[in-house]
């Protein structure tokens, strides 16, 4: 056991689960080792998604004796935070890790962004990638084999994760903004498509899942998307609010029509969001409303 926390090593979860699950808790312990290359590279910016990794994955992958799963958060994830923290502290000489621990963290992160398409969780799969997109920054040319994810997900490593807002009619995106019902979009909505009675407000945080503060205007920094509300929610001088755990965002897609019968709106009153559908031309010489 683990003399600081009594944690498991990664090797005594072999013969206890199944080869996915010993690799992905294998990973979990190279990523607290990982964590303290982050704090001594620069990358402290990349702790927060590691912490929601070691934590999404021990709820996931950890033995359920083992994840005492009646509690959130569990004993075990507890004590991965602390292993977290002090590997931040540790002097960059009792970092230990190297080509064999890199390639078990990417093997355990591609397990479980597979995992994570699976749940259709993408933006679980888009922070394994930004995770092992810097790992490959930071032991570049060490690995023998190439530190990318594969499996059966598609790769994204893109600098802000934009698979989520509303497309078109049938595919709304939807949240909650200060318990008011909100559509939610990876872009700005250009002013003259916010339908009369809306405002457009501006994101900003780690990812648009932590989100903490709303704009009046596009923030220079930290964009993550935008939203729609049926509500002067900021006054114009002030620009930005603190909205720490008042946003959330449905996984799934809802029709525009399914989301004004939810909560009450006329649907015609969003046509001007999306005006090439509204008067593109449909067989018979009708129109698309």
């Amino acid at each position: 056991m683990d003399k600081m926390t009594n944690i498991p090593s990664a090797n005594q979860w072999e013969g206890t689960a199944s080869p996915e699950m010993a690799d992905a808790m294998a990973a979990v312990n190279m990523l607290v080792e990982y964590a303290a290359v982050l704090a001594k590279n620069g990358g402290r910016e990349f702790l927060p998604d590691l912490r929601d990794m070691v934590n999404e994955m021990l709820w996931v992958w950890a033995p359920e004796d083992a994840a005492d799963s009646l509690q959130a958060p569990t004993e075990l994830q507890k004590e991965y935070h602390k292993r977290i923290n002090a590997a931040v502290k540790r002097r960059p000489s009792e970092t230990a890790i190297g080509a064999v621990q890199t390639e078990a963290i990417v093997r355990g992160l591609s397990i479980h962004a597979e995992e994570m398409n699976e749940q259709g969780h993408l933006l679980s799969i888009w922070q394994c990638c930004r995770l092992a997109k810097r790992l490959r920054e930071d032991f570049a040319g060490q690995a023998e084999q190439e530190l990318i994810l594969r499996g059966n997900f598609e790769v994204d490593e893109s600098p802000r994760f934009m698979k989520f807002g509303s497309s078109d009619r049938g595919h709304m995106t939807e949240g909650r903004l200060l318990q008011l019902p909100a559509l939610v979009f990876n872009k700005p909505v250009p002013a003259e498509q916010v339908p009369e009675g809306w405002q457009c407000y501006h994101l900003s945080g780690r990812n648009i899942q932590e989100s903490d503060r709303m704009w009046n205007f596009l923030p220079r920094h930290d964009y993550t998307g935008s939203v729609l509300a049926q509500a002067g929610l900021i006054r114009t001088a002030r620009n930005m609010m603190r909205i720490d755990g008042q946003f959330v965002m449905s996984r799934g897609t809802v029709s525009l029509e399914s989301f004004c019968q939810r909560h009450g709106f006329q649907v015609e009153n969003f046509d001007r969001l999306f005006p090439k559908t509204a008067m593109e031309p449909a067989q018979g010489g009708m129109t698309v409303g």
